[in-house]
C-alpha cells in the first residue's frame, strides 16, 4: 500500500512537470514560427502569431501618423514617434483615407511585407528566462551571437500563446533613448535617421507634419 502511494505521487508529480513545460514549449513554437514569417517577409503568416495587443498599437501609431502634430508626436514615447514617422515616410503615397481605412492586423501585415520589421537578429535567436502565469508570459529574446537580451512578452488568446510585440517595442523605445544622450544629438534627427535607415529613403522635415495636413 505504501509503495502504491509512492507511485501516485510520483505520477502526480511527473505529470504536473510535463503541464508546466507544456506552455513553454508552445510559447517558444510561436516564436519560431513568428521568425520565420518574418524573415520571408510574410506578413499573413507572422500575423497568425502576434496578439491583438499588437494590433491594437499599430492602429494606435496608425492615428498618430495621420493626425498628430509635430509638439505633440514629440512628446510621445520614442517608439511611437518612430512607427508614426515610417507611416509617414513609407506609406504615406497610400493616402490617408486608404490608410484611415486600414486595420491594425492590416496594417501590421504591410510593415512585414515591406520589411519594416527588424528581422536582422532573428535568425537562430532564443528565448530563455521564461516565466508564464495565467495567460501571460515573460522571458528574454537572445539574438544569435549577440551578448545581450531584451525581455519580451507573449498572451494566450483562444487557447494558442501569441507574441506582444508591444513589449519589446517599449524595451527598444528605452534603449534608443539612451543611444540618444550617448550620441548628443537631439533626438528629433536621431529619430529622422532611424527613419531612413529602416525605409531606405530619404527622410525631410516635411515627415513630422500629419498625412491629413497633406490633403488637397
Amino acid at each position: 500500500m505504501k509503495m502504491f502511494s509512492v507511485f501516485l505521487v510520483c505520477v502526480c508529480l511527473g505529470s504536473q512537470g510535463r503541464a508546466e513545460e507544456a506552455p513553454f514549449d508552445a510559447i517558444r513554437a510561436t516564436l519560431d514560427q513568428y521568425c520565420e514569417n518574418l524573415l520571408v517577409r510574410d506578413g499573413l503568416g507572422a500575423s497568425k502569431y502576434v496578439s491583438e495587443n499588437t494590433f491594437s498599437y499599430f492602429e494606435y501609431v496608425l492615428e498618430l501618423a495621420l493626425e498628430c502634430p509635430s509638439p505633440d508626436l514629440q512628446g510621445r514615447p520614442f517608439e511611437d514617434q518612430l512607427f508614426a514617422l515610417i507611416i509617414r515616410q513609407h506609406f504615406g503615397d497610400f493616402g490617408s483615407d486608404r490608410l484611415r481605412g486600414l486595420s491594425g492586423k492590416e496594417l501590421f501585415i504591410l510593415f512585414v511585407d515591406e520589411g519594416m520589421v527588424n528581422d536582422r537578429n532573428l535568425r537562430g535567436c532564443h528565448l530563455e528566462s521564461l516565466i508564464a502565469e495565467n495567460d501571460s508570459a515573460s522571458g528574454v529574446l537572445v539574438p544569435a551571437n549577440k551578448g545581450y537580451g531584451l525581455p519580451c512578452g507573449f498572451l494566450r488568446e483562444g487557447g494558442d500563446w501569441k507574441f506582444d510585440g508591444v513589449s519589446l517595442m517599449r524595451v527598444a523605445g528605452e534603449v534608443y533613448n539612451e543611444l540618444v544622450v550617448q550620441s548628443g544629438m537631439p533626438k528629433s534627427r536621431f529619430i529622422m535617421q532611424l527613419v531612413s535607415k529602416s525605409t531606405g529613403e530619404l527622410v525631410g522635415d516635411s515627415i513630422w507634419s500629419p498625412l491629413n495636413s497633406h490633403r488637397e
